[in-house]
């Protein structure tokens, strides 16, 4: 499975450009700027990699790079239409116009074409940014690697433009340089606990939006809603798995309308006529 590295500067106080997205204001200088050519040659642009001595410099860890519009938006200005040729190179935008044969425009849920971009052959894929869009690719980002760099701005784009979702990541390098910039490298925490617990209404839409692929016993949305409706499913009776505020797994005991427990049986699904009744949770 290929891996998606966020690796971005920021300032010390999380913004990754101006309120105009400006970004000039990041030094590229020292040993700072040695080790970036050296482990990351081809997060350089194409203008750039002749005067910084990168023609003909092999890729070290990325040959995919992942932009949202307002980051492909500033070479675009300027001219430049494929700003990174030496790398496959995808747009996420839902109004861009496809401009150059070699920066193919999707304007599909990034979180599915990054799902099934990971399963193919290849290496890394950089999410370059923005906010934006990195926001929306939160759960699939496996690494993120941190430029930050020795100046405050005050505000500006975030690095992260998403509702409030708390994720976890592990320290696993850290740098500090002359410059006084540092790269701190982050796994994805893959040891997040799993809450088990029962439903309320508030989680309705959360329950009703689980599916899966096994052959397990199924009940479609549309008559849990119903049954709900009727008494014989509850939130009581109706548990979620959650793990990182995200719902992995859903269990459902179903009853009569007028029981106070749900009723065990072995059948596998509820019968709507008089009889015995189901009980063993539905997994879904």
């Amino acid at each position: 499975m290929r891996k998606l590295t966020y690796y971005v500067g920021t300032t010390l106080d999380g913004f990754i450009a101006g309120p105009d997205g400006q970004f000039d204001f990041f030094p590229f200088e020292g040993d700072l700027a040695a080790a970036l050519l050296a482990e990351y040659p081809e997060t350089i642009p194409a203008h750039g990699r002749g005067p910084l001595g990168l023609d003909g410099v092999a890729n070290k860890r990325f040959d995919t790079v992942l932009m949202g519009r307002v980051t492909y938006e500033p070479g675009l200005a300027a001219g430049v239409t494929s700003p990174y040729p030496h790398l496959k190179q995808y747009v996420f935008s839902r109004t861009l116009a496809q401009l150059d044969p070699a920066v193919e425009v999707v304007p599909t849920d990034p979180v599915a074409f990054v799902r099934d971009l990971k399963k193919q052959d290849g290496e890394g894929i950089w999410l370059c940014g923005g906010a934006n869009l990195a926001g929306q690719l939160l759960e699939e980002i496996d690494e993120l690697i941190i430029k930050r760099y020795p100046v405050v701005i005050g505000s500006g784009i975030p690095l992260f433009d998403a509702p409030f979702r708390p994720a976890g990541f592990k320290l696993t390098d850290s740098r500090v340089f002359n410059t006084g910039a540092a790269i701190t490298t982050y796994a994805k925490e893959t040891s997040i606990p799993i809450l088990l617990r029962a439903t309320t209404e508030a989680d309705l839409d959360r329950v009703t939006a689980v599916t899966v692929d096994e052959p397990v016993g199924w009940i479609p949305a549309d008559r849990y809603l119903e049954e709900l409706k009727e008494g014989m499913y509850r939130p009581e009776w109706t548990w979620i798995a959650e793990q990182d505020g995200r719902v992995v797994a859903r269990a459902l005991w179903w009853g009569r309308a007028n029981s106070e427990q749900p009723t065990p049986t072995t059948r596998r699904w509820p019968r709507r006529s008089p009889g015995p009744a189901t009980g063993p949770p539905r997994p879904g």
